[in-house]
C-alpha cells in the first residue's frame, strides 16, 4: 500500500483490476464476454471489444507507431502491435473501438444513462462516474473518469468545462465530453503520448471546442 485510504491519490491500474476481478467472480464471466454481453451489443457498439474480437485480424487494425531503434525482439513478443498486446484484453488496457462506437457511450453518458430511449446505466451511477470523488484532496476523479482539472491522463484542453470527463489511452488517444456544452469529443492517433506529452491531442480537443463555442 502506497498510502492509507483518502490520504493522497495516485492514477494506476490496480483499482479497475479489482473491479474487473470482482466482475468476473460474480457473473462467472470473463470481463471481455461481461463487456460484449452488457455494453457493446446493447449499445449497438458493433466494433468494440475487449482484446481481439472474433474473426478480428491484427493487420486489419491500425497499427501503433513504435521506435525502430528499440528491441525488435521484445517489440515482436509482446510490443504494442504483438499478438500478445492485442489479445490480453486487461481491465486497464487492451480495448479496441472506433470513434462512432465510442461516440455512443460518451453519448450515454451525457444522457444520464440513457441512450436510444433506454436507460443503461442509473443516473446516480454515471453521476458517481463523473463527479469529483477527491475534493478533499484536491486532485480531481471520479469513479473511472478523469475529470478536465486532473492532473494526469485528460489531454482534453484548456477551453472545456471544469465538468468535463474523460480518459486518454498511452498509444494516443482520448475520449471526453463535456456537460456544460453538450459537446464530445473522440479523437484515436497511432502516435503515442509518450512523444509529445499529449500535445497533439490537447490542440486537437482545443480545436474542437473552439469550432462549437
Amino acid at each position: 500500500m502506497l498510502y492509507t485510504p483518502r490520504e493522497d491519490f495516485r492514477y494506476q491500474s490496480m483499482g479497475v483490476l479489482l473491479a474487473g476481478e470482482i466482475v468476473e467472480r460474480i457473473t462467472k464471466m470473463r470481463l471481455r464476454d461481461f463487456e460484449r454481453k452488457e455494453i457493446f451489443e446493447p449499445l449497438g457498439m458493433n466494433n468494440s471489444a475487449l482484446g481481439m474480437k472474433q474473426g478480428w485480424r491484427i493487420e486489419d487494425t491500425v497499427q501503433v507507431y513504435e521506435s525502430p531503434t528499440g528491441n525488435r525482439e521484445d517489440r515482436e513478443r509482446f510490443g504494442a502491435n504483438s499478438a500478445y498486446w492485442r489479445d490480453m484484453g486487461h481491465p486497464w488496457g487492451g480495448m479496441h473501438s472506433t470513434a462512432g462506437d465510442l461516440a455512443i457511450l460518451m453519448q450515454t453518458f451525457l444522457n444520464h444513462g440513457n441512450y436510444a430511449g433506454k436507460q443503461w446505466m442509473s443516473p446516480a451511477a454515471v453521476a458517481a462516474m463523473t463527479t469529483d470523488q477527491n475534493t478533499r484532496l484536491h486532485k480531481p476523479w471520479g469513479l473511472g473518469w478523469a475529470l478536465s482539472h486532473s492532473t494526469v491522463w485528460i489531454y482534453a484542453g484548456e477551453l472545456v468545462s471544469s465538468r468535463t470527463f474523460g480518459h486518454a489511452g498511452a498509444t494516443g488517444t482520448v475520449v471526453w465530453a463535456d456537460p456544460e456544452s453538450q459537446v464530445l469529443c473522440v479523437i484515436l492517433t497511432n502516435r503515442p503520448i509518450s512523444i509529445d506529452g499529449g500535445r497533439l491531442l490537447r490542440l486537437v480537443s482545443n480545436a474542437v471546442s473552439a469550432s462549437v463555442n
